[in-house]
């Protein structure tokens, strides 16, 4: 799937994919350097959805380039198009761009139903997300204006990317081949459930922090939305640790990869458990009883299969 994100530089537009897409706090993407020109990234969305990010620099100097000699391989094609602006700015360079963009976009793309337009930094005290809203659909025509979404937004404070991850979630829903893996997912982290005395588990996609499935269907709280598991952390000092041990043992070292983390509450086990490349699972129980957890640790067994399933339901979700 094509994402054409496109606007005035300083919009925030490389700052709402590497945020939503990629994982990155906003404070390490405050202060980048202005986008070069059409940067392309491939991502996977909630490990179901891929997604050929095109991110257009928005100085004047690349916008020419992409009217002109690149225009046939920027505007055609294009499944999912983001105008973002700067709500700050009012001025009378903001609605000629808008409207070619606008206009470029529908003649390359007949078949489109809906451009998303973000209004950013609605945070900051002198934005203006009103009369940027005035400015861009005043006198539109309604054939067009219907098929305009705008959204203020703030990808500082995250209601960019909580609305990135909505609209992508609406194409994932419409696409019956990806929601036939993810029925397939669904199907496999019950059966899990079933053999470890009903806990709940919930899976997610690695790249991103994002939820695939659950046993408990989604998850509304928005703190849970962008997770980043990295339960490597302490694999150096396990290893040094392992190492001693064997060789006070006499016994050879093997290669060593922490990939599972138990931890433990007053009244329930939480297992998480890296599934190769591709995805974490987190594993809750119902109770604290020593069959439980080792029927946790059993399902959730490289060998096991019902577990193998899972392995090979994420990597064909993935080509």
């Amino acid at each position: 799937m094509k994402l054409l994100i496109f606007g005035p530089a300083n919009s925030g537009k490389t700052s709402l994919l590497k945020t939503a897409m990629e994982n990155h706090t906003f404070i390490a993407v405050e202060n980048l350097l202005p986008t070069r020109g059409i940067i392309r990234e491939t991502y996977l969305f909630r490990g179901l959805l891929e997604i050929s990010a095109w991110d257009a620099g928005g100085q004047q100097r690349y916008q020419d380039r992409y009217y002109g000699s690149q225009e046939e391989n920027v505007f055609s094609s294009v499944d999912l198009p983001i105008y973002m602006v700067d709500a700050l700015t009012v001025d009378d360079t903001v609605r000629p761009a808008f409207d070619k963009f606008v206009n470029k976009v529908f003649e390359k793309n007949p078949h489109l139903s809906t451009i998303y337009v973000f209004i950013n930094k609605i945070d900051l005290p002198d934005s203006k997300e009103e009369k940027v809203h005035e400015l861009l659909t005043k006198d539109l025509p309604p054939e067009i204006h219907k098929k305009l979404s705008f959204t203020p937004v703030s990808v500082k404070q995250g209601s960019a990317q909580q609305r990135l991850v909505s609209i992508c979630d609406q194409l994932i829903e419409k696409r019956i081949e990806n929601m036939g893996k993810l029925n397939k997912l669904r199907s496999i982290v019950e059966e899990l459930k079933g053999s470890a005395n009903g806990a709940d588990f919930i899976l997610f996609n690695k790249r991103d922090g994002l939820m695939i499935t659950s046993t408990l269907g989604k998850f509304t709280t928005q703190s849970l939305q962008f997770i980043t598991f990295q339960i490597s952390a302490l694999e150096s000092n396990v290893h040094e640790i392992y190492a001693r041990t064997m060789e006070l043992r006499n016994s050879k070292v093997s290669p060593l990869s922490l990939n599972t983390i138990v931890m433990e509450s007053s009244t329930n086990f939480v297992i998480a458990k890296e599934v190769e490349e591709h995805g974490t699972i987190v594993a809750v129980s119902r109770d604290k009883k020593l069959e439980t957890i080792q029927k946790i640790v059993e399902v959730l067994s490289d060998t096991n299969p019902i577990f193998e399933k899972l392995v090979n339901a994420l990597e064909f979700a993935a080509v």
